[in-house]
């Protein structure tokens, strides 16, 4: 064995042994017989022996000079033999071990024993070897004179660096051992020399008591002959089983089950074993509770028509139903140890996606439909069987023949594929939805409507679709519906469109009830938005027939009133109070004027008159005649490059004027409208409700007040207002107009922050034409006019207007 294997103690011993030899050698063999020539020189076998020793030797003169040195450590450190003869030896000793070694010295040369001792030695490359030194010295005599002291060494340099990386090995695999979650020991001479954390913690037994008793008094007594024959035959290098289980003791008189896996090994020089060891208690008990048991589940499982079969973790079979084997025509026993595929599938492998299977891979329970060789169809549960401890020891399988239940279940797929293809095909909306509110099943009609897939719509809370201020409606219906309190089923109420658009629902609800208790809600509703809007425009066209007769009659009479003011203002002298009160009157009758224009306007009775016209001009005109003595100012954003429209000049004026009066109104204390137009291309992705093509958007927007949520779908609509003063027809007869030259408008308003108004113009393709200003004036002439009118106050006051321009008229009714 190397030096560098051996350990502290036997390389000690070995030197002991040599320095005793060298001295005995050196020695002289009586008392009168002394040396009379150079102790080594005279002496050619010790000079060899000395000199070509592999160990560290040296001889020190009584002035700590080195006298000779062997070969070995002057090949280690480098030195020659020239470098080292005759110099001091502390300058080859490291600085903090100098002190030491030379008080041993001295010892030496007092005849005192020397101790053992570890020092630090310069290398000729001043690198640090270290040499252990024996205890004890041998002294070396010239003639009667001490003429040095020989120490014994040896190099344990690369021992020692071999110490110091198994002391940092040994701390790793401290920490694994110490940590491990099995129990880990080491039987030496039949006693445990070492034992982890864990076989503490199973036996019972403190760390000091297991080191301290032979292992054997552990084992239980049926199982110690077994165990110790093994131990003592693995000791001697013969084959054992490396993995078996056998029973222990523990402290507190427990029985417990071990299962083992030993090797051995070498432990502080001599032969050991490292075993270890695992809690197999819990799955023992289980393999035994399971064998004793099985009788009792034999009968009962035999009772059964469903085949039962208990597989190993290797997918052998453990045991099996009667059931089971007489569907292969054999005894439960003779499909003990085959495995199933091979029994009903005639397969060398699995079936693809086995329960069984995947019950082991997962260690959860599964369940699947197989196909067996026959073509019939089984339905396989797998149940993975664990031990109290936790650990998987097999499965449970439990096996149906469906294969009639899949030909009915075929036949009943086929009937709802039908069934769905039918109610697929509806243009009527088909839903459920569960106690929980949400919806389980839409058809494809649902998506139409609301603008949401199938996807979307699943999972949603039905009142999530509904409008926001109708969603209480909804829930206090669907409430009554659970209470039993309302005998009527069907329901209208607004639901909101993912593109924001609003759509009138009308439906029939029914209860579904399972087993007496109420699981959700079905119904079939219709997009009835058209129809509450012909109900909306029957109403306004009612009122508009209405308001147009009004208007009519009321022109009339406004004309001859005008009429009478306007000759009346021409006998009346310029300036006077009575032409100023005529003046006063004349103005009055021109807003009662603009009044039933926008009656007729809204009964669609003021039919667009249409020409191609610019957008620009008319926006700003129409804006400032409207902000003339407010405080509020108009800021515009037009392109020149804006295109032109096809449309009444006058009507679309006045959607502006009327727009920007709201707004006006909408900043009392003053503030800033900012109107912008802009050329658009108007797709199907808009969602907007116009045919595809080229039109201006104008936006009218302002920092006012702005229109509450539940206001915002009223205020087109002729019956609805806000304010004090006023008509409340601006912003319906807006919208008659926009919408009767084939437009669209939209607002958008927050409160506190403002509201905008969207309009919708048709672009047209032309350019407006220029007209040459023309002066006019009266046409005085002679001749004979025939007037009709069928009001008299007309037919006066026009005849009287013609008479003043010196023609005579002809009246007729």
């Amino acid at each position: 064995m190397s030096d560098e294997h051996k350990s502290r103690a036997q390389l000690l011993k070995e030197l002991a042994k040599l320095r005793k030899r060298l001295a005995e050698l050196e020695a002289p063999k009586t008392e009168g017989d002394k040396p009379e020539a150079s102790f080594l020189e005279t002496k050619g076998a010790m000079s060899f022996l000395f000199r070509e020793s592999p160990v560290f030797n040296v001889i020190i003169g009584p002035n700590g000079h080195i006298k000779d040195i062997s070969r070995a450590p002057l090949q280690e450190a480098g030195y020659s033999r020239e470098e080292i003869i005759g110099k001091h030896v502390l300058e080859f000793i490291v600085p903090e071990d100098r002190e030491k070694a030379l008080a041993e010295i001295e010892k030496g040369f007092k005849g005192e024993e020397t101790a053992e001792l570890e020092i630090g030695i310069y290398a000729r490359d001043g690198s640090v070897r270290t040499v252990l030194f024996s205890a004890g010295q041998a002294l070396l005599y010239e003639g009667d004179r001490l003429a040095g002291i020989l120490f014994t060494g040896v190099d344990i340099t690369e021992r020692k660096r071999a110490e110091d990386d198994l002391r940092k090995s040994e701390e790793r695999y401290r920490l694994v051992v110490e940590n491990a979650s099995e129990a880990i020991v080491v039987a030496q001479d039949e006693v445990l020399r070492f034992v982890n954390p864990k076989a503490v913690e199973i036996s019972g037994y403190s760390k000091e008591e297991l080191t301290s008793m032979p292992f054997i008094d552990l084992v239980h007594p049926a199982d110690r002959d077994m165990v110790m024959d093994r131990h003592r035959r693995r000791m001697r290098g013969e084959r054992v089983p490396e993995r078996y289980a056998f029973r222990i003791i523990t402290r507190d008189g427990k029985v417990r089950w071990l299962e083992v896996n030993a090797v051995r090994i070498e432990w502080e020089g001599g032969p050991a074993t490292l075993n270890f060891l695992t809690d197999i208690t819990e799955r023992r008990l289980a393999e035994q509770a399971l064998i004793e048991s099985e009788r009792e589940k034999q009968v009962i499982l035999d009772s059964l028509t469903a085949y039962v079969i208990y597989h190993s973790t290797d997918m052998r079979i453990v045991w099996a139903n009667r059931s089971a084997a007489e569907s292969l025509g054999m005894a439960p026993k003779q499909l003990i140890g085959r495995r199933c595929y091979e029994l009903w599938n005639r397969r060398d492998e699995p079936c693809r996606g086995c329960p069984v299977v995947e019950a082991l891979k997962t260690g959860n329970k599964q369940m699947g439909e197989v196909q067996i060789a026959e073509g019939r169809f089984w339905m396989v549960r797998a149940y993975p069987v664990r031990s109290s401890s936790g650990n998987m020891i097999g499965v449970v399988e439990t096996v149906q023949d469906i294969t009639e239940h899949k030909h009915a279940e075929k036949a009943l797929r086929e009937s709802e594929k039908r069934y769905r293809q039918l109610v697929e095909s509806f243009d009527v909306i088909i839903y459920k939805v569960g106690k929980d509110g949400r919806f389980t099943y839409v058809n494809s009609a649902a998506e139409h409507v609301s603008g949401y897939s199938k996807d979307e719509i699943i999972g949603k809370h039905y009142t999530e679709l509904i409008r926001p201020d109708f969603k209480e409606k909804v829930i206090s219906f669907y409430k009554d519906q659970c209470d039993k309190k309302v005998h009527s089923t069907y329901f209208e109420f607004p639901i909101i469109r993912k593109d924001g658009r609003e759509v009138w629902i009308g439906q029939n609800v029914q209860a579904i009830v399972e087993d007496g208790q109420l699981v959700g809600f079905q119904a079939v509703a219709q997009d009835i938005t058209g129809r509450k809007e012909l109900i909306r425009i029957e109403k306004l066209e009612s009122l508009g027939m209405l308001a147009g007769g009004i208007a009519h009659d009321f022109n009339n009479l406004l004309m001859g009133i005008m009429g009478n003011i306007s000759l009346a203002k021409v006998h009346a002298e310029l300036g006077s109070e009575v032409f100023k009160r005529l003046t006063e009157a004349e103005k009055a009758a021109a807003q009662a004027r603009n009044l039933t224009q926008q009656l007729l306007t809204f009964s669609r009775g003021g039919v667009p008159v249409k020409k191609t016209i610019s957008l620009a001009e008319l926006i700003e005109e129409a804006a400032d005649f409207s902000l003339r003595g407010s405080n509020v100012r108009c800021e515009f954003s037009l392109p020149d490059d804006l295109w032109s429209i096809e449309a009444d000049e006058g009507q679309i004026s006045q959607v502006i004027q009327n727009i920007v009066l709201n707004a006006d109104q909408a900043m009392p204390e003053g503030g800033t409208i900012r109107i912008a137009a802009e050329n658009m291309e108007v797709g199907s992705e808009l969602g907007l409700p116009l045919e595809p093509g080229r039109y201006v958007r104008i936006s009218i927007a302002d920092h006012g007040i702005g229109i509450p949520p539940e206001h915002l779908r009223k205020i087109f609509d002729p019956y609805f207002t806000t304010k004090q003063h006023g008509s409340g027809l601006g912003l319906a007869t807006a919208y008659s107009v926009v919408k009767n030259h084939n437009g669209y408008i939209d607002v958008d308003s927050q409160l506190g922050v403002g509201t905008t108004f969207f309009i919708y113009l048709p672009a047209s393709r032309s350019e407006p034409a220029k007209e040459d200003e023309v002066e006019e004036k009266p046409i005085k002439g002679r001749g004979r006019v025939l007037l009709m009118d069928d009001e008299e106050i007309v037919r006066n006051v026009a005849c009287s207007m013609i008479e003043s321009l010196g023609y005579r008229v002809e009246l007729a009714k």
